[in-house]
């Protein structure tokens, strides 16, 4: 019922090996590659993308609880979009940040045709991609990002999806878009509960103003006022941050607050984004979290997500005792 997408693209550009990635300060004389080979080995794993921080605490729940669930990278949407359509549920977790334009569409039509989008992650769906073949002729084995207009990609606009020519900001997507960081990748910022009589809250005791501690970091995502909201969000977390960096285009009066929200699509397909890539840590913070202080598994935040895919018609078959099955 559920299919976790597993954020491929995201890790490949992190990845160094060899001496380059998608980034400066990650790649030789500071200077970033245009392109990355999927065919690399990976090099020490960047923690900003490292899969076994934001995506194997989300998967350990979904297993621990006995949710129905099969698995894909975002590149296996790229190449069958039509995997999306045999499941109830698309999940999100952590750091999905680099999307091609077929990834884009495949999930925006999944969405019309009725299919609920989970995103427990932030800066999802920002940079564009493409796929170019191998030296060998292998397609879809080298990732495309020039990442600015001048110089440009000759072949597609490898930009922002927020940013002419593309004009496809992530809030029309997912409710709400990535505004800033602290990269603070162990640190965080408290979920702040708002709307607390909404189901999604249901028997979790929690009221407005109380808090889910440190779910909210190292980046993290805002309701935006730029014309592509969706109607009807409905806000269920309004968390104040305290950003280092703030993302392109974003007002000065619309950086301190981080949301997640809900809505629910004209299809009748619901829509959940938590608007933070450390949300999942609430769920669990087995391996290796011992040092994070204070420790982040809530049962509150294990009861929202209960509720939240539950409201999107998928239920665990082996819950803990200590949670209520609506």
């Amino acid at each position: 019922k559920i299919l976790f997408q597993s954020s491929f693209t995201t890790s490949a550009a992190y990845n160094r090996y060899g001496g380059y990635s998608l980034y400066d300060f990650s790649s030789t004389g500071g200077l970033r590659a245009y392109k990355v080979s999927f065919d690399r080995p990976s090099a020490e794993l960047e923690e900003y993308s490292n899969l076994l921080r934001y995506e194997y605490n989300m998967i350990r729940w979904l297993e621990s609880q006995g949710y129905d669930v099969s698995y894909v990278t975002n590149l296996d949407v790229h190449t069958n979009p039509s995997r999306l359509s045999q499941h109830k549920v698309l999940l999100d977790a952590g750091h999905n940040e680099y999307w091609s334009l077929e990834m884009r569409n495949a999930v925006e039509n999944a969405r019309n045709a009725g299919m609920h989008l989970a995103f427990f992650s932030s800066n999802t769906a920002y940079w564009r991609v493409r796929f170019e073949p191998s030296t060998s002729g292998v397609a879809n084995r080298v990732m495309v990002c020039y990442k600015s207009a001048t110089p440009g990609d000759p072949v597609a606009p490898t930009y922002r999806f927020r940013d002419a020519p593309n004009n496809r900001p992530e809030n029309a997507l997912m409710g709400v878009m990535y505004i800033g960081d602290d990269g603070a990748l162990y640190g965080g910022f408290d979920h702040v509960v708002t709307n607390a009589a909404d189901p999604y809250y249901a028997f979790t005791g929690l009221n407005n103003g109380d808090k889910l501690t440190g779910l909210v970091g190292y980046e993290w995502d805002a309701i935006v006022n730029n014309g592509f909201t969706p109607s009807g969000v409905v806000t269920l977390g309004s968390s104040v941050v305290t950003p280092t960096e703030i993302a392109p285009g974003i007002p000065s009066t619309a950086t301190q607050i981080a949301h997640a929200v809900r809505y629910t699509a004209p299809s009748g397909a619901k829509v959940f984004s938590s608007g933070s890539v450390q949300w999942v840590w609430g769920l669990d913070s087995d391996r290796g979290f011992d040092f994070v202080t204070p420790p982040r598994t809530d049962l509150r935040a294990q009861q929202m997500f209960v509720n939240i895919l539950r409201d999107m018609g998928v239920r665990p078959t082996t819950p803990n005792s200590n949670l209520v099955i609506p």
